[in-house]
């Protein structure tokens, strides 16, 4: 996943390259594409540590959760295909399942639910499913919705 993270002076491209767990936190890990000492911050997130691993400069960050689940407008955060399987998951599918059903590998879904985990700041399919709550109810709540079962 690609970001840009905004300093005080200028913007820092960054890759989301994995995330670290650590007391039940996930901190995102990211590359850094530009190695000025200016700290990482953005809206979302705050650099808390910079490291480097083969002349390769790399950043953890603390996802920032000002807001509580009930003011997150995740279709703003997610998308639309990140909604989806975020649906799908709780719903009770597992990966091989939501990956056979629209058409993607087990690799593309664990992707996207790594993606997610960061976007959202959670470490577990339950936490996500905690976090998108409010939307997963209206979805279930509506009648034409149907999850694809096959």
């Amino acid at each position: 996943m690609n970001t840009n993270l905004q300093t005080s002076a200028l913007s820092i491209s960054i890759d989301i390259v994995g995330t670290l767990y650590l007391d039940n936190v996930s901190y995102p890990i990211a590359m850094i594409k530009d190695f000025s000492g200016n700290q990482a911050q953005s809206e979302n997130f705050t650099e808390i540590c910079r490291f480097e691993i083969n002349q390769k400069m790399y950043v953890a960050l603390k996802h920032e959760q000002a807001i509580s689940n009930k003011e997150i407008d995740l279709t703003k955060i997610l998308t639309e295909r990140e909604l989806q399987i975020a649906l799908l998951i709780a719903s009770g599918r597992q990966n091989k399942h939501i990956a056979k059903q629209l058409n993607i590998s087990e690799w593309t879904v664990s992707t996207h639910l790594r993606r997610i985990f960061t976007k959202l700041g959670v470490g577990s399919r339950a936490a996500m499913v905690y976090r998108c709550s409010s939307l997963i109810q209206r979805e279930f709540d509506r009648p034409h919705t149907h999850t694809g079962s096959h």
